[in-house]
């Protein structure tokens, strides 16, 4: 007499989902102001204008100590099999990729060269402490101050599974592999001053050029890379019509952090070529070029979603996610303050000497990223 038999395991032979991420990620954090205005433009302390300096009377902080990047769109694509009839051992491939997210700040004068706006800065050349680089000055000049961030973030992961446990709607898996994440970041502060007629012009590798106008920029860089292995488990069980997961996850490995600083003051006159020089404020000769290092990186990252089943083979899903990623570069946290103003093309005193100051810096930081996650996972 023939007997059936129930079917060694009832999971699905493959699976993929592709899924929308609406995240926030952490915001940028500027590690100095960069631009400010005056509302006591010809402040003077000892033949000094000091108008604008951190601290100094009237001085007001136009940019935020950190930029924030609001909600950023992205998307996850995935695969799995298991790779015998049973469901015990098997392989899970995810691709991640966020949008490149910016931010853009801007403070400029009117055509008289009202309000005072300017780059503050701590001369460590001349001495004369907290003050700033003017880019408008009421009847003097007119300007710009333009602060701009963008953040991009991708990576995938390649994964086996093994299965622990498996009963009736409930399911708990052990997952292991290897990651990689790979965070592009940067910040730049451009100034534009044109000289107002009668004013003596700007100023350019220590001469004066009336009329002109000189832009600077400063443009500081990172990239951090990680490369390591991956241990976590993921639960699931079904409810009838509805089910849910939770995958917890922690990366181990290595990051490598990648440096760039970039400076240009450039000088434009109408019906003459323009003239570049290196430098710009914040990034002058001395800090000016690219730096790498590696650090020990960890990334704990937790997932839960719950779902209904539209069909036997499809699922839509709403879920949470949330990462977090130590020690990385970040753009923002390397902006010094501390400056020789003697390297500066776009002030008088330059001399194009290189000095001490504003150093090279490698801070590090730390960085996160969460939010909601929307899909449609198919299952055969």
């Amino acid at each position: 007499m023939a007997s059936s038999t129930a079917p060694a395991c009832t999971s699905p032979r493959i699976w993929g989902s592709a899924e929308y991420l609406l995240w926030w990620v952490k915001s940028q954090n500027l590690s100095t102001p960069v631009a400010t205005t005056s509302t006591n433009p010809g402040l003077t302390i000892g033949g000094n204008n000091l108008a604008g300096g951190i601290g100094r009377d009237g001085t007001v902080v136009l940019t935020p100590g950190s930029l924030d990047y609001g909600t950023v769109s992205g998307g996850r694509l995935t695969f799995g099999a298991w790779f015998d009839s049973e469901a015990t051992i098997g392989g899970e491939v995810r691709g991640l990729f966020m949008e490149n997210a910016g931010i853009r700040r801007s403070f400029g004068s009117d055509a008289g060269g009202n309000p005072q706006i300017g780059n503050p800065i701590n001369d460590v050349g001349l001495g004369t402490g907290e003050n700033s680089v003017l880019a408008s000055d009421p009847g003097i000049a007119t300007g710009r101050v333009t602060v701009s961030s963008q953040t991009h973030l991708w990576g995938f992961e390649a994964n086996a599974l093994l299965n622990l446990m498996r009963d009736e709607g409930f399911q708990v898996d052990a997952i292991a592999g290897f990651r990689y994440m790979d965070l592009h970041e940067h910040v730049s502060i451009t100034s534009s001053t044109t000289g107002l007629p009668g004013s003596g012009g700007v100023a350019f590798r220590g001469a004066f050029f009336d009329p002109g106008t000189t832009t600077t920029a400063d443009v500081f860089r990172t990239k951090n890379q990680f490369y390591g292995g991956t241990i976590g488990a993921r639960g699931s069980a079904d409810f009838g019509r509805f089910y849910a997961s939770l995958t917890a996850k922690l990366s181990l490995g290595n990051t490598h952090q990648q440096y760039d600083v970039l400076g240009l003051t450039t000088l434009s006159r109408v019906g003459l070529p323009n003239q570049t020089a290196l430098g710009g404020i914040y990034a002058q000769p001395s800090n000016i070029g690219g730096r790498s290092r590696d650090s020990f990186g960890v990334i704990p990252e937790v997932e839960a979603k719950v779902g209904v089943k539209i069909t036997d083979s499809l699922r839509g899903f709403v879920g949470y996610n949330f990462m977090y990623w130590n020690n990385v570069a970040r753009p923002g946290d390397n902006i010094s303050r501390q400056v020789d103003i003697r390297q500066a093309p776009s002030t008088p005193f330059f001399d194009g000497v290189t000095r001490a100051q504003p150093a090279a810096s490698t801070r590090d930081s730390s960085f996160w990223a969460q939010g909601i996650n929307f899909g449609l996972e198919f299952r055969h």
